[in-house]
């Protein structure tokens, strides 16, 4: 190539193909291979360890048809080869195989085999509900129905499996969510208007990297930005052909009954919390670019007249990067467990973290100390509400959002936070939005509040921020404003 001149010289791959003599010989007793062209073929696989070789012609993946002419041999000692002629005379037919001994690693087997008895018909016009916890079946919600109930609510609480049942025939698919909540919403008396999903989710849908059971999975769209991303909304989309949402929807994205207790706590003693000079308290953090001060400070401005807003703004903190972050974090602890009735951020993040210098992320949620002034916190930042991500991130195997609602007796009592990338003058435009409703037209009901925003501003949000801001939380519970 030559000099170029510059500093440093950075070569990119764009593929690379590599050509190598591939044997037929089994691995760990098994052995995926395939013919080309036409002809005829002689096929020897060798390494199985039993005798009771099953060879299957794959070539179609819808119709497997078992080549019962094989013929197994002893290979050397204790081993064992199978052998087959195949006469292939399709030109333009490629042949695909898999060959397999019948060993106890390669039988497949389920997991548990156990009676399904369905609660109840859900396939009904009968039922009369006006809230929906859909849960999965390892978690106790008695407590949270009877929280809800209380309420004056009307709560139907449906396992995910028996929405499987009913809606896929026993296959697990969030289509069938959403079609349950479509004949629900079509078909079911009462209001149909709030929806809390309670379990994780996880896009490694196999669970192949071990990061945990996709309890109540959720639905992943394509953005021009960062590709397959998390979208809840998507399932509460109902009427017409827009993808605005139609019911009110949280998501408590619990893994354990002790984390789901945590949270019912939380949402049933919030309303309880002592009154005082907390509730006009609001915390305004930012990352170290003067377009996130200005973000904030315009919404301080036209909406905070009558509160007490607190600023940790990055660029206002000097000294190394060690002292700037620890010194932020310290004032971000402080200030939430003084008692704020939210907390914003804007600025850069990820899954964990606020801001590069990870001024605040999910570790830090475990040093909050505020059971009598829960915060409501809003993101204005990128992928805090990914609860989807299948891997542990920095440390954590929760986003931010998840950590802040899960948090036992502190916290948050709700996070609403996006799944994925997104540009600060969208987010300015939704938090404009949400803060007018809020503290001038007193809309302190979070689902009403976070669903009216999408609704109302997603001219000037963008449909993608609709489907990729999350309410993690009760999406009936009230911010204690007064």
């Amino acid at each position: 190539m030559g000099d170029t001149g510059a500093k440093a010289d950075t070569i990119l791959v764009n593929w690379a193909e590599i050509d190598y003599l591939a044997t037929t010989t089994a691995e760990q007793d098994q052995l995926k291979f395939g013919t080309k062209g036409q002809g005829q073929y002689q096929l020897t696989v060798t390494g199985f360890s039993r005798p009771e070789v099953l060879v299957l012609d794959v070539t179609e993946p819808r119709r497997v048809v078992p080549l019962l002419g094989a013929a197994v041999q002893a290979e050397g000692v204790g081993g064992y080869q199978v052998q087959y002629a195949d006469n292939n005379f399709n030109a333009d037919l490629d042949k695909a195989y898999y060959a397999f001994s019948l060993t106890e690693n390669n039988l497949l087997k389920p997991a548990e085999i156990s009676l399904d008895l369905p609660t109840t018909r859900l396939k009904s016009p009968c039922h009369q509900a006006d809230y929906f916890i859909i849960h999965h079946g390892s978690f106790e919600v008695t407590a949270f129905q009877q929280l809800i109930a209380a309420r004056g609510l009307q709560v139907m609480a449906v396992q995910v499996s028996d929405i499987y049942d009913e809606f896929n025939h026993g296959l697990i698919d969030p289509q069938a969510i959403k079609d349950f909540l479509t004949y629900a919403y079509e078909n079911y008396g009462g209001t149909r208007e709030y929806v809390v999903l309670v379990g994780d989710a996880n896009q490694d849908t196999l669970n192949e990297l071990g990061h945990g059971i996709n309890y109540v999975p959720t639905h992943t769209f394509h953005t021009p930005l960062a590709g397959e991303t998390a979208s809840d909304n998507w399932f509460v989309s109902i009427s017409g052909d827009d993808r605005l949402p139609d019911m009110f929807l949280g998501r408590i994205p619990v893994r354990t009954q002790a984390e789901l207790d945590a949270v019912v706590n939380k949402v049933a003693s919030y309303p309880q919390s002592p009154r005082g000079d907390w509730q006009r308290n609001a915390l305004f953090v930012t990352d170290n670019e003067k377009a996130f001060d200005d973000a904030s400070d315009k919404l301080i401005e036209a909406h905070f007249a009558d509160y007490n807003p607190q600023r940790v703004y990055l660029r206002q903190y000097t000294g190394d990067r060690d002292t700037i972050q620890a010194t932020a974090k310290q004032d971000i602890i402080d200030h939430i467990n003084a008692g704020a009735i939210l907390t914003n951020y804007t600025g850069h993040g990820s899954v964990s973290n606020w801001a590069g210098e990870f001024i605040f992320d999910s570790r830090d949620v475990a040093l909050l100390d505020n059971p009598d002034n829960l915060t409501f916190v809003l993101a204005l930042n990128c992928f805090n509400g990914q609860f989807s991500y299948f891997k542990n991130f920095y440390g954590s195997d929760d986003s931010l959002a998840e950590a802040f609602l899960k948090a036992d007796g502190k916290g948050a009592i709700a996070m609403w936070a996006p799944t994925t990338l997104g540009y600060t003058y969208q987010h300015e435009k939704l938090a404009e939005e949400l803060f007018k409703r809020l503290l001038q037209e007193k809309e302190t009901e979070l689902g009403p509040l976070t669903t009216g925003v999408k609704i109302d501003a997603v001219n000037y949000i963008g449909i993608n921020n609709v489907e990729k801001f999350t309410l993690f939380g009760d999406p009936n519970t009230r911010l204690l404003l007064e």
